[in-house]
């Protein structure tokens, strides 16, 4: 009931909200009759049918034979009153079975016909490895079942405890061919080397606890051993990549990606229409090391989950990463990527990188380095759903009770007043003129008064307001910003007095800062100690030919922090709130004496979130600062979109319903008509708005 009485008020505000753009611009809505579902051209049909909406649910139900069976290989090792889990010792293969329903989940698959991806997938945890000797070359994709390995198994209560130690591994074929006769003693080790067998020599253990919602797999940094390190490094470990594995389109259902709102990829089969995998860092790239690899989506993945459905309201499990998840990639493979039958949804997670070291200015030239990228555990909860939870929506609420349960999230009381409502104001911006900059204003404080009360005689009472460009110098190229105001906007005393008055109003003000990035005009930056190094110990420091200053640097995450600590005490004088932009959403490795992880970047800004909490507010925040904050700025309505999804599902809105306020991105830019404004009422999404009081044409030549 409550979710209807929200829905309806956001529909009454957007209204509201047009008719008071309307009115303010002097114009009049345009369109024309609805245009009736069989007559939409092709083109439309299509849309329909894209990812950018969501299909009906194939309700069909999984075959019995396609149901995975146990095997005599397969030894029961724990039971609780849900489930049973086996194990197949000589491919590390996990399989958990639902004591009610009798199906089964698999961390392996059973005789797979995958070519060269067979040895990982008949594994339950493969693994990649770096050779120093031949120029730093990555081998990927390792399973177990392809190596010389050994298991030591301990059994602690609930959880079995795995020792393993991969020893040798043949690179070629040639070398497999003559690997039965190496055990028979008819070839020997010198011939195998030349045949290309190489020692591994990695260790590290694997313990895997049985729970009453299905298993958690945990990995102890401590435990990984190398025993060549001149030779052999390990780059990262592969956690269970058959886990939900179907064949094709022999079972119904879908695989769920933290893609921007949410998105699922469908079983079905592709026809070999895809020949990679999707493959994404979760929060997004790492820009303190180069990536031969770049980022394909939109948006960066933001919750550490993933999952499978198989058949809708039958069988799903969610995986869940509670640690690891810095430096952890999700990997999707519809079937037909990589020559393999299959869809798989798994992770990596990486413990080292390599990257090139110049020596010389310009980045040129140089030599092959190692940046350890992980000293974190790794830790992943596999929750198996019930029927009447086993879809998008049961695993939304069941990452909601785990976040709950950690204190991430904290149920808020509904409010009986007016729906909220974000109104964005950019006060100035500095502009390139012919010698150095000008500064252009936008919004004088009357206008800024006059517009808060438009939307408050329209009914919009509750308002939070943002304020762009405050400070001195405006906008473009001055953060992060001292507590300073524009003088040609207006004095302090004009500014503190005009939002004292919105507060005493009711209405919330933040101050917009960005602590993370800065250029050369940015105040008590110093170039030398406050701009990050890359782990390749060159400047993160990007250039833009057409912004107003050419080069915007990336910061030391403790030089962020220090700068927005000692801002604080001004904020609190103020009585206003903060909103932070890039901080919250990015992280980086870095280098500062030596290599850090974004494990290490991520602990510097929990400081600034724990000092701000109740003041600090968040652009677009990953999961790592929900258990700071009770709204949600530039919520995304979409998802990448990429030809990997088949559907836009509400993941997200569900995760943080009831917990978490969630506003949209501006819709001053949209440009989709009503679905848009269709979706804010579907998804629980209050509207945002960007305002100014001049045209927007003088903000040509900002940034």
């Amino acid at each position: 009931m409550l979710q209807i009485v929200k829905r309806s008020a956001i529909f009454l505000l957007i209204a509201l909200t047009a008719w008071v753009v309307v009115r303010a611009e002097g114009g009049a809505p345009q369109g024309g009759g609805d245009v009736p579902l069989e007559q939409l051209p092709y083109l439309e049909n299509l849309l329909f049918q894209s990812s950018r909406f969501n299909r009906p649910a194939d309700m069909r139900a999984v075959p019995a034979e396609h149901v995975i069976p146990i095997l005599e290989t397969d030894e029961p090792v724990l039971e609780n009153a849900q489930f049973v889990l086996y194990l197949n010792p000589d491919t590390v293969n996990f399989k958990v079975q639902d004591k009610t329903t009798g199906y089964v989940f698999a961390t392996a698959i059973d005789e797979p016909d995958a070519g060269t991806f067979t040895p990982l997938l008949s594994s339950g945890i493969g693994l990649e490895y770096i050779n120093i000797r031949t120029n730093y070359a990555m081998r990927q994709n390792v399973g177990l079942i392809d190596t010389e390995f050994s298991v030591d198994k301990t059994i602690v209560e609930n959880r079995v405890e795995l020792d393993i130690y991969v020893g040798g591994f043949c690179t070629r074929r040639v070398c497999q061919q003559n690997y039965e006769g190496y055990l028979a003693g008819e070839v020997s080790l010198e011939q195998m080397i030349n045949l290309g067998f190489i020692e591994i020599g990695i260790g590290f253990a694997l313990h895997v606890t049985l729970t009453e919602s299905g298993i958690t797999a945990h990995i102890p940094f401590a435990s990984i051993e190398e025993s060549f390190p001149e030779t052999i490094r390990l780059a990262s470990l592969i956690l269970f990549p058959g886990m939900g594995a179907t064949h094709k389109d022999d079972v119904p259902g879908y695989m769920v990606i933290p893609d921007g709102v949410g998105a699922l990829i469908r079983y079905e089969d592709n026809q070999g229409r895809f020949l990679v995998p999707f493959e994404e860092r979760f929060y997004g790239g790492n820009q303190g090391i180069v990536s031969t690899r770049m980022s394909v989506t939109s948006y960066p993945l933001s919750m550490p989950v993933f999952g499978a459905v198989h058949g809708v309201k039958q069988h799903a499990f969610l995986a869940i990463i509670e640690s690891g998840d810095a430096n952890a990639r999700l990997l999707a493979y519809p079937n037909g990527a990589s020559n393999t039958p299959y869809n798989l949804i798994f992770t990596k997670f990486d413990y080292k990188q390599t990257y090139r070291q110049s020596f010389s200015s310009d980045g040129t030239g140089g030599a092959m380095r190692i940046h350890t990228s992980s000293l974190d555990d790794v830790t992943v909860h596999y929750r198996f759903l019930p029927a009447d939870a086993a879809d998008y929506v049961g695993m939304a609420r069941s990452y909601q009770n785990y976040l709950i349960s950690r204190g991430h999230l904290t149920p808020q009381t509904p409010s009986e007043g007016p729906i909220p409502i974000h109104l964005q104001v950019l006060m100035a911006d500095s502009q390139s003129s012919f010698i150095g900059t000008r500064l252009v204003p936008m919004t004088s404080l009357e206008a800024l008064r006059e517009m808060v009360d438009a939307f408050m005689a329209a009914g919009l009472t509750n308002q939070t307001v943002s304020l762009l460009g405050w400070n001195q110098g405006g906008y473009s190229g001055y953060l992060p910003a001292p507590v300073r105001f524009e003088r040609s906007i207006g004095s302090s005393r004009a500014f503190q007095a005009t939002i004292a008055d919105l507060q005493d109003e009711g209405h919330r003000v933040l101050l917009v800062n960005n602590y993370q990035s800065a250029t050369e005009a940015s105040r008590d930056v110093s170039f030398r100690n406050d701009v990050a190094e890359g782990v390749n110990r060159f400047k993160l420091t990007r250039t833009c030919e057409t912004c107003v200053y050419t080069d915007r640097h990336l910061l030391y995450p403790f030089s962020s922090t220090r700068l927005a600590l000692n801002h604080l005490e001004d904020y609190e004088a103020l009585g206003v709130e903060v909103m932070f932009e890039g901080i919250g959403h990015r992280l980086f490795s870095y280098h500062d004496r030596q290599t850090h992880t974004r494990s290490e970047a991520l602990d510097h800004y929990t400081e600034i979130y724990d000092a701000y909490q109740g003041r600090g507010h968040y652009v677009s925040p990953h999961a790592y600062v929900y258990p700071y904050i009770t709204d949600y700025f530039h919520a995304p309505l979409f998802n990448s979109q990429l030809a990997y999804f088949d559907d836009l599902v509400p993941f997200l809105p569900i995760v943080l319903s009831g917990h978490i306020e969630m506003y949209s991105q501006f819709l001053n830019f949209n440009s989709l008509g009503r679905v848009p404004l269709l979706m804010l009422i579907d998804f629980g999404i209050y509207p945002s708005y960007i305002l100014t009081e001049n045209r927007s044409s003088l903000l040509r030549g900002t940034d």
